[in-house]
């Protein structure tokens, strides 16, 4: 199909001041993989229902996009097809403060949900970046540092409203807990990166703020000294939010974030002090840069994670440096040159592990979900999007997400 009768389609369901013929300057950090014919940005449900059904019509593919934060891990380089931006889809529909609940559209972003919920001290749990919006946070099932109290996004999804593959307006759940009943579509939807509907609004759970966070610490030169306090930490009857950790001229420390009432913070701070020796520090002093390597495991397995870190540090004489979020079992790292060799035997461990292995942006190990995961998925997309107009470039599909 030409381009300018693209164009001319999409003006059937889109305004033309909304249709751009490159990338705008929201998405240009997507860079020269991403180039779409066309990108749109829709105003509402009703146009995005319309330019669906038109792309089954004439065949052209749809990529829904919000904040993009997210895009390049669940989507291929793409030379066709269209974008479609829901970042003006923002608006609060429904605000039930009583109720502990709120519908959103899909292009809000977390930071505007917090600051429009923090007149009647309430709070959206995911602490995922402040402009990601709550649409591609639920598309991609995203969470955030404190995901050991809270959880991910699918766990606040009361109800949704998405277009469907060939253009129908579908609303599924309810406005409260106990109004979900039967089979809930929305967690097929919550995770599924797009490929089975186009997420336009979302009723959520909300929370009262918490009354007080604290962040203590301790450092050690011994990693097991460290293993034994974290073990012990999980077995404590705390309100642990997160334990992150990171070493530093041989030095480890450890991190810890308690979150609820304010006395009861209190009291287990200082349980923690005359146990552990943990002390409080205020402000954040884990390093932000970013690192080249990234491991993940589960939590009964990551402490053994960082040990495999350091004892093939040891053995090929390399320069290691490490900090991650224990809780939510994730360490970054970043190891000398030259470290082929490195990466070679820990990956061979880390498949035994069930880990997950990447350094400089590749997949080097991730666990395996079996043949029958990725033919499900297929199969589900195939039933839903029978002219796959939804993301046909799709990573989730062929098994390459984390």
């Amino acid at each position: 199909m030409e381009n300018n009768q693209l164009y001319e389609i999409l003006t059937k369901a889109i305004d033309e001041k909304h249709i751009y013929s490159e990338l705008t300057d929201s998405y240009k950090a997507l860079g020269s993989e991403y180039k779409p014919e066309y990108i749109v940005y829709a105003q509402n449900t009703e146009e995005i229902a319309k330019l669906v059904k038109l792309a089954n019509e004439h065949e052209f593919a749809i990529y829904p996009i919000g904040s993009g934060s997210m895009f390049a891990k669940g989507v291929d380089r793409l030379q066709k097809g269209i974008i479609l931006s829901t970042k003006d889809l923002n608006k609060v529909m429904e605000y039930r403060p009583h109720n502990l609940s709120i519908e959103v559209e899909a292009g809000m972003t977390t930071k505007d949900l917090q600051e429009y919920l923090e007149k009647d001290n309430l709070f959206y749990p995911m602490d995922t970046d402040e402009n990601s919006t709550i649409g591609g946070q639920i598309a991609s099932n995203r969470y955030g540092e404190n995901r050991y109290i809270y959880k991910s996004a699918r766990f606040y999804v009361l109800g949704l409203e998405f277009v469907s593959p060939e253009g129908e307006i579908v609303q599924v759940g309810g406005r409260t807990v106990k109004n979900v009943t039967g089979y809930d579509i929305s967690q097929l939807l919550a995770g599924s990166w797009g490929n089975f509907g186009i997420i336009t609004k979302a009723t959520l759970k909300i929370k009262p703020r918490p009354e007080k966070n604290l962040t203590l610490t301790f450092n050690s030169y011994d990693l097991t000294e460290i293993k034994k306090i974290v073990i012990a930490l999980f077995r404590e009857k705390i309100s642990l939010a997160t334990i992150n950790i990171y070493n530093k001229e041989q030095r480890y420390y450890l991190t810890v974030k308690l979150e609820g009432f304010s006395e009861t913070i209190r009291h287990q701070a200082e349980l923690l002090r005359r146990k552990y020796e943990l002390y409080k520090i205020t402000g954040n002093i884990i390093d932000a840069s970013s690192y080249k390597g990234m491991i993940a495991l589960s939590l009964e397995n990551i402490i053994e994670g960082i040990e495999v870190l350091e004892n093939l540090a040891t053995k090929y004489q390399k320069y290691l440096s490490f900090k991650g979020n224990l809780t939510n079992g994730i360490i970054e790292f970043e190891i000398s040159k030259s470290p082929e060799r490195y990466l070679q035997n820990l990956a061979t461990i880390l498949k035994s592990l069930e880990g997950t292995l990447i350094y400089d942006d590749k997949v080097l190990v991730k666990p395996s979900r079996g043949t029958g995961y990725g033919m499900l998925l297929q199969r589900i997309k195939d039933k839903v999007d029978p002219n796959s107009v939804l993301i046909p470039q799709s990573k989730a599909l062929r098994g390459n997400l984390l």
